[in-house]
């Protein structure tokens, strides 16, 4: 239940939080101004960090989570606070900022979400095979997840494909898992990769980021 609760805050949104009224009796008290302030200077020391990304992105922190939004997408992110995993980065192959991720660790299950606008988009399955291909390439030993699967459903969200995988790490048998959908001219994907002791933990934060992410996303691109 810990673990619910601290993923159901940290992307609190209101379709999560009708989802979940069972945890409403143990949401945190509001973030003091105190806590926000620390929060606003800990996204923005994400941002500075990035070099460039101050033209990309902006800070939209306004509880006790650090949060920023990519600007050209209008994505937002939030990050665990404090941890060392917490990034914003950009790459090539877009024009200049479009191209973007963001990065954060929730109980040592990594999170990393990405939005582009490539200038020939690819589809969907052509996204989803060539970003299959990679995670085939980085794990030699990838296969398939088979244990219990975790998901959100809903007509609201995009269209979406996903993956679920099993590798092994240094540190032993993992879970990874890759979803991505097309929203209007923008590409956005999510990974997320745990220990496979926790993908049941790993496959909630997944669901419930993407949920969220997406909730937030389609309404900024009016649909």
């Amino acid at each position: 239940m810990r673990f619910l609760i601290f993923a159901a805050a940290l992307l609190l949104t209101p379709l999560v939080a009708s989802a979940a009224p069972a945890a409403s009796a143990d949401k945190p008290a509001p973030a003091t101004a105190e806590q926000i302030a620390a929060a606003r200077a800990e996204a923005d020391r994400i941002i500075t960090a990035e070099p460039g990304a101050s033209q990309w992105f902006e800070n939209v922190t306004d509880s006790a989570l650090p949060a920023v939004r990519h600007k050209p997408s209008g994505l937002e992110c939030s990050f665990e606070p404090g941890s060392s995993f917490n990034s914003v980065g950009l790459f090539d192959g877009a024009a200049p900022g479009e191209n973007a991720s963001c990065h954060t660790q929730i109980l040592g299950i990594d999170l990393s979400i990405y939005a582009a606008r490539y200038t020939a988009q690819p589809t969907l399955q052509q996204s989803f095979d060539s970003n299959v291909a990679t995670i085939r390439n980085r794990f030699p030993s990838l296969r398939p997840y088979e244990g219990p699967s975790v998901s959100v459903t809903s007509s609201a969200l995009p269209t979406s494909k996903q993956a679920k995988f099993i590798f092994r790490s240094e540190h032993g048998d993992a879970y990874t898992g890759l979803t991505i959908a097309l929203v209007e001219d923008w590409t956005v994907k999510l990974r997320i990769t745990g220990p496979l002791a926790n993908a049941s933990e790993a496959q909630m934060v997944e669901a419930v980021t993407w949920a969220a992410r997406m909730d937030q996303f389609t309404k900024v691109h009016g649909r």
